[in-house]
């Protein structure tokens, strides 16, 4: 245990207050958080532990099994730490499928071909329903299927950037 002195009590540290701190955190892998983020998906919530950096995925069958009495084996040693995310106030959800806006991130990659007579034939196939089938369909058939992942990768760890930011989750930058 690290222990900090605490000098606002008094003049001079007069008054001064030992506090009992924990191991300092490691920061966490901004790619791991992103790639996090790219798994995400209706029926999956991934929450990190902002005291620790510790990332625990929970799936719908997974938080049914809570009320269990008898989980399968292959669930014994993960349900406490289930049961520890979805309980401790020390866990936080990282942004689920409906937050990271992929439609957004479709369409700013439509937005950033350079290419006006491909961009627009992209445009036009994103509006209305059965978009993302069209639209991985046309990135496949006309090759641009890397620039496309690569792009929704870039956007993924800036979501991921933002989070860790806004909640004050140090971190490497170790997406590149």
């Amino acid at each position: 245990m690290k222990k900090e002195y605490d000098f606002s009590k008094g003049v001079r540290g007069k008054y001064a207050a030992v506090i009992e701190k924990g191991p300092e955190m490691k920061p966490v892998s901004l790619k791991k958080v992103a790639d996090e983020l790219e798994m995400m998906s209706e029926g999956i919530a991934v929450y990190i532990n902002t005291k620790t950096g510790h990332i625990v995925a929970v799936t719908d069958d997974l938080e049914m099994m809570l009320g269990d009495d008898d989980p399968p084996d292959w669930a014994q040693d993960i349900l406490p730490e289930v049961r520890e995310a979805l309980n401790s106030d020390e866990f936080i959800s990282l942004p689920d499928a409906y937050e990271i806006h992929e439609y957004a991130i479709m369409e700013g990659f439509c937005y950033a071909v350079q290419d006006e007579a491909l961009r627009n034939e992209l445009l036009d196939l994103i509006r209305g329903s059965g978009a993302f089938r069209r639209f991985k369909n046309f990135i496949d058939h006309k090759g641009i299927d890397k620039d496309w992942y690569a792009y929704r990768e870039s956007a993924l760890v800036e979501t991921a950037r933002e989070f860790l930011e806004e909640h004050k989750i140090p971190f490497i930058d170790d997406s590149k």
